[in-house]
């Protein structure tokens, strides 16, 4: 990477750190040193949970809500450790649950119909119960001990109740207007996934005249602009971002270069999006060269992170560059020829002595067009996601911030800023490691699956403050420094999982799969209509490919045209579908791709978008690439001679290996049955994953050690260092933050 001025002030800023940092450690921080052994202690637990999960959700047993009022479990008890509470005028301070850890459910999510994959998330770490308990008899506890998974789920100890009741602000009426929490979005959630080191980020959002259409209750552009914000929530005020609109024009939101990440920024960012209305056609080419011509704009004016680069598509795959008929078309004739734009604009990051650009792609609404947006994700280290009107936005995000909290180099405990504790406590700082789906031992990470915290107050960090300046330089050294790593075709495979894996592209034209013991000749620059190929592959002793299996259409796609090779597929007048060799009906459950019903034609053709549904329907006429398949390597011979075939099995040399295969090199092989039977499980245990929350009760009965009255307005206290290290404190940040920052 090149170096600039920007990273010469990292680096300075990052020796202030270090010397904040160690000062403080040569104190003996008892705090930070007893959260950090918890937090290891907890991680290592919630990583056995989620390996043992197939077994685990078998025997799940419900979780007390945090919103319950049933909270007359063994456990509760009056306790003074960690104060009293604002509600109460208690001597006796407040209860607290101390043998069960309490859930946290996502906001608008009914406790009695859990998704699934919720409902997983509340069963596969209740073991962390005993671990808790353990820590408490050992060490005590001065605060909250916690887990919050990729699905929104948050276990914290001890167990303390939710205000309900409320009339105002962020509550849940499905909770009984319980105060609403979402762990994904706090501060130390988001340290956690961000640790990796700064990143620019460009965010191309289609504006265009079909964004404007439905999408459940929404539409299509509203959605879009949900996911943009969220996506803003895990930018630090060390990256640099450029939102992008395209549609009627194509003009950069604020500047047409990178700019800090700022709260102030994203704000603006925000509200600017907002004013934004679907109109015009969209030109996903246009959009990707402006994206490339930002940054190479912001590296010329030193406005980079330079670090970590990522383009963000989001679209409807609705591509207007060359209409037909004037009518927008899914991006199949275009495939091919914007990602060979989009190649030579890597090429020129590269010349500039800057890390290429990860792009990741969202397709915006159900069953929406993605061929183009899936090949791009692949060509160019992303992943690629559809996000519908009824989904969990942040949860859509998973693949993402996976990949955000992957490139990190090591797994060591990551400290958060300074922030106000959510249930009262006061001021305070978090110990987080983020946890991924395979075990440590295991060559690749896998997934994220959530956090561990454990929470320790300003107030605990001493009196001396150095402590504190212990934190604050590590959290000021975090956020400058370059930690990335660059992630193994494996490891995106691995993010990406089963359906939206990507193919292997095979370029020779004659291939012998194993699986089958079947010869595949593929043309290349040669095509045909549907019916001539149907001709030629028989004058050369074959047929039109016939796909039997999965296994058979993941590889069959790695053989396939950008936009489409014809396969020997083709319906009847009544819409039935039969394969023209055997004439049996496709048994294939994952064939077709989203929107093949909008598309006219009584033939089938498949793409290189991914390993599955990658099936269109075609017009019979159109002229395609073809794939010929050959019961035997002889039967092949006019086409394929024997020295020229390609072999394909579970042990060739791929360039871009198939996720089994990932899996099996690392010893991982059990993960696929192990997931099939975690999701055969989960739909038996949906109804009674969490307990039923009662009738309404106040919180006071609920938290107040004795009946006892509010405490009157603005009586409530908090703890804090001693004015001088506050005021010592604050120095350091702001000089620590203006070299930082000094461009």
């Amino acid at each position: 990477m090149r170096g600039t001025k920007s990273s010469t002030v990292l680096q300075v800023a990052y020796i202030v750190a270090l010397l904040l940092r160690n000062f403080g450690e040569a104190s003996g921080d008892r705090a930070t040193i007893s959260a950090r052994e918890i937090v290891e202690i907890v991680s290592e637990a919630t990583r056995a949970q989620h390996v043992s999960r197939a077994s685990l959700v078998k025997q799940c047993q419900c979780s007390l809500h945090a919103c319950s009022n049933d909270m007359n479990q063994d456990g509760h008890q009056c306790t003074l450790e960690l104060g009293d509470n604002e509600m109460c005028l208690c001597s006796e301070g407040m209860k607290l649950n101390l043998n069960r850890s309490y859930v946290r459910t996502p906001p608008g999510v009914d406790p009695n119909d859990l998704p699934p994959h919720i409902t997983q998330s509340v069963c596969l770490y209740q073991g962390l119960d005993s671990v808790f308990r353990d820590i408490g008899a050992e060490k005590g506890f001065q605060t909250w001990t916690y887990f919050g998974s990729m699905a929104g789920i948050m276990r914290i100890w001890p167990g303390k109740p939710r205000r309900r009741g409320l009339t105002d602000g962020s509550f849940d009426p499905q909770l009984g207007n319980c105060r609403t929490y979402e762990p994904r979005l706090r501060p130390w959630f988001i340290a956690a996934v961000t640790s990796g080191g700064p990143k620019d980020v460009v965010i191309l959002l289609d504006v265009s005249e079909t964004m404007g259409s439905p999408a459940g209750q929404s539409t299509r552009l509203s959605i879009a602009k949900l996911l943009v914000e969220n996506i803003l929530e895990f930018m630090t005020i060390a990256d640099h971002i450029s939102i992008l609109p395209f549609g009627r024009k194509t003009n950069a939101l604020v500047a047409d270069y990178l700019l800090k990440a700022t709260p102030s920024l994203r704000a603006n960012l925000v509200a600017a999006m907002n004013n934004l209305e679907a109109r015009g056609r969209s030109n996903v080419s246009d959009a990707f060269s402006e994206a490339f011509k930002i940054l190479l704009k912001s590296v010329d004016l030193e406005k980079t992170a330079n670090c970590q680069t990522v383009i963000i598509l989001v679209s409807d795959g609705h591509n207007c560059e060359n209409p037909i008929d004037g009518v927008c078309g899914d991006g199949l004739s275009e495939v091919a020829k914007i990602r060979g734009e989009i190649e030579n604009g890597q090429k020129s990051l590269d010349k500039a002595n800057t890390e290429r650009a990860s792009i990741f792609t969202f397709s915006i609404g159900q069953d929406s067009h993605n061929a183009l947006e899936r090949r791009i994700a692949c060509d160019n280290g992303g992943t690629w996601s559809e996000v519908t009107g009824t989904d969990d936005i942040l949860h859509k995000l998973q693949l993402y911030i996976s990949f955000l909290a992957s490139r990190r180099k090591g797994d060591s405990i990551v400290w958060s800023s300074f922030y106000e504790d959510d249930s009262g406590l006061g001021r305070m700082t978090t110990a987080t490691q983020s946890i991924f789906s395979f075990d440590r031992s295991a060559g690749l990470r896998g997934q994220l699956v959530g956090v561990v915290g454990h929470d320790v107050l300003v107030s605990q960090l001493g009196d001396s403050g150095f402590s504190y300046l212990s934190v604050l330089g590590t959290v000021t050294g975090r956020l400058g420094t370059c930690t990335v790593q660059n992630m193994t075709t494996c490891e995106m495979q691995v993010l990406r999982g089963m359906e939206d894996q990507c193919p292997e592209i095979l370029s020779k034209s004659c291939h012998k799969l194993e699986a089958t013991a079947h010869t595949y000749y593929s043309s290349a620059n040669k095509r045909l209509s549907q019916g001539d190929a149907v001709e030629e592959c028989k004058s050369l002793g074959g047929y039109l490919i016939e796909l039997d299996s999965e296994e058979e259409l993941s590889f069959a796609s790695g053989l396939a045209d950008d936009g489409g090779s014809w396969i020997g597929l083709e319906s009847d007048l009544g819409g039935v579908w039969k394969w023209q060799a055997s004439g049996k009906e496709i048994g294939l459950g994952k064939f077709w791709a989203p929107g093949y019903q909008d598309r006219d034609g009584f033939c089938a053709s498949i793409d290189s978008r991914g390993t599955m549904k990658t099936g269109q329907r075609r017009l019979c006429d159109v002229r395609l690439p073809y794939i010929c398949e050959f019961d035997s390597m002889g039967k092949a011979g006019k086409v394929c001679r024997a020295d020229e075939v390609n072999k394909i099995g579970p042990d060739d040399d791929a360039e871009v290996p198939s996720l089994l295969k990932c899996l099996r090199e690392n010893g991982l092989e059990e993960e696929v049955e192990k997931q099939a039977i975690l999701e055969n499980h989960v739909g038996g245990v949906e109804d009674r994953a969490v307990c039923g929350l009662g009738p309404p009760r106040k919180t006071e009965e609920l938290l107040c050690c004795k009946d006892c009255p509010n405490r009157p307005e603005g009586s409530s206290e908090s703890s804090s260092p001693s004015s001088s290290v506050v005021l010592l404190s604050l120095l350091v940040l702001n000089m620590a933050i203006t070299f930082f920052f000094l461009t």
